[in-house]
């Protein structure tokens, strides 16, 4: 991978979310990568994930589901990923779902776009947030 380029992970089960996605980044994002793993251990075992890592994780359920915490705290201890943008995708978020995730690490919060507007603003939030590889 060229390591110049920004990317994206994008780490859920559902491959139809991707598809979602993946349209949306080729649209208003083509200069960022999305990449997709369906589950955490498949992100971990990405062989050039130290030496170019992503510069924003989209964290979506993971299998199995409900163990975002798990994964988002596993995700931010490890060396590539220190200081890693990370933004959580829901429905929906409680509070102590907000407060949970916002205390193991979590950047910002969006809820899944329903329509295009919505997966526009998405993507183009995302943008902003990612930091260039230097």
């Amino acid at each position: 991978m060229n390591t110049n380029r920004q990317w994206v992970a994008l780490l859920t089960e559902d491959e139809d979310d991707f598809a979602y996605w993946q349209f949306g980044f080729k649209k208003w994002a083509s200069h960022i990568q999305l990449e997709w793993f369906a589950t955490g251990d498949a992100f971990f075992d990405r062989p050039d994930l130290t030496t170019s890592p992503p510069n924003v994780l989209l964290l979506d359920g993971l299998i199995p589901s409900n163990d975002e915490p798990h994964w988002l705290h596993r995700i931010l201890e490890h060396d590539c990923c220190q200081g890693l943008v990370v933004i959580m995708l829901a429905d929906n978020f409680t509070d102590d779902e907000y407060q949970q995730f916002k205390a193991l690490g979590a950047s910002s919060f969006i809820i899944k776009p329903a329509n295009q507007q919505e997966l526009q603003k998405a993507v183009l939030s995302i943008s902003q947030q990612a930091p260039v590889n230097t």
